[in-house]
């Protein structure tokens, strides 16, 4: 059975209670919290803290119950204005948990049933390697060609070192220190 549905922190309960019964999510919230956040204030359509925890350990249960998931996240503009950053949060936060039954999409506001496609998508990160860990005040996930980087806080900014070889989907090369910001994500692709 696959329905629309996403993880409800005001029913955490009844949100996990649910993974039991259901074969594939359609996530329509995403990292973005696009369908529950007011449209004047972009800067809360985003995952962050306690409910961004609570709701990858959501995704990690029913992907442990072998159960597939469809992420979508909508950002709080036309699809022709998503920036990088906003791909680089909801791509690095999808492939903390992704597995062979998962799936992302990046689409603007109410901007359904469209192929918007993103060079990102064709980012050569290869197969995870090992699961999400928190790394230096991150959560990382170390991939054959590559490293999902994200920074799930509201507030605060984490240095992070970086090992050599890499550089980020637009060609640059980063670090060795890196700043990851609040609420930021980045994939980082070996050279």
């Amino acid at each position: 059975m696959a329905v629309n549905f996403s993880y409800d922190p005001t029913f955490s309960s009844d949100s996990n209670t649910l993974t039991n019964y259901v074969d594939f999510y359609i996530d329509e919230q995403g990292f973005t919290n696009g369908n529950n956040s007011p449209p004047n204030n972009p800067s809360a359509w985003y995952l962050t803290v306690a409910t961004w925890s609570a709701k990858i350990n959501w995704i990690q249960n029913a992907l442990r119950l072998r159960r597939g998931f469809f992420s979508i996240n909508q950002e709080p503009v036309p699809f022709a204005n998503v920036t990088k950053v906003q791909a680089q949060w909801a791509l690095a936060n999808y492939l903390l948990v992704k597995n062979n039954a998962s799936f992302v999409y990046i689409c603007g506001k109410q901007q359904y049933g469209y192929m918007f496609l993103r060079p990102e998508y064709a980012a050569q990160i290869g197969s995870p390697v090992d699961a999400m860990h928190q790394n230096q005040g991150i959560y990382q996930r170390d991939f054959t060609n590559g490293i999902a980087i994200v920074n799930p806080s509201s507030s605060n900014s984490y240095t992070v070192e970086l090992p050599a070889g890499y550089r980020d989907l637009y060609g640059n090369v980063p670090g060795p220190e890196l700043i990851m910001p609040a609420h930021s994500g980045l994939l980082l692709i070996g050279s």
